[in-house]
């Protein structure tokens, strides 16, 4: 988990509560965590810190997840995007993110799962950088 401790994380989520849950799960990897709770943070953080992974909810304010996330992309185009929800699946929404290249996170809502999820997508995203410098 070492080659992941110095990625970074942004999570997007209107809800106080829901982003405090999220945190709680994504810090355990031992990454920078940091948090937006709507578009306008979210674009200064992405400015500041070009995150690895960018995790959002289905809507920030009425805001479709993916639209967010496909807006956040264009500053930092090389960023992971995962969807997270915990509450009962749209596939309208799953599927439209799945078409923008967004991985989804389905309810029902298991921490534990998230966890490996999160770890996975920053392990292959390590795993690519890794492989990258030694091509150059």
């Amino acid at each position: 988990m070492s080659s992941i401790a110095n990625m970074g994380i942004l999570i997007v989520e209107s809800d106080p509560a829901m982003r405090a849950v999220l945190r709680d799960i994504v810090e355990q990897t031992g990454c920078v965590v940091r948090e937006a709770k709507d578009l306008g943070v979210a674009v200064r953080k992405v400015h500041e810190v070009e995150p690895d992974l960018l995790i959002v909810s289905p809507y920030v304010d009425c805001m479709p997840g993916y639209d967010l996330a496909n807006f956040l992309r264009q500053d930092c185009p090389n960023m992971d995007i995962l969807m997270v929800s915990g509450f009962p699946a749209d596939d309208r929404i799953e599927n439209r993110a799945r078409n923008l290249g967004i991985k989804t996170f389905p309810p029902p809502y298991n921490a534990q799962l998230l966890l490996e999820q999160v770890k996975q997508l920053l392990m292959a995203r390590a795993s690519r950088a890794s492989q990258y410098s030694k091509s150059v």
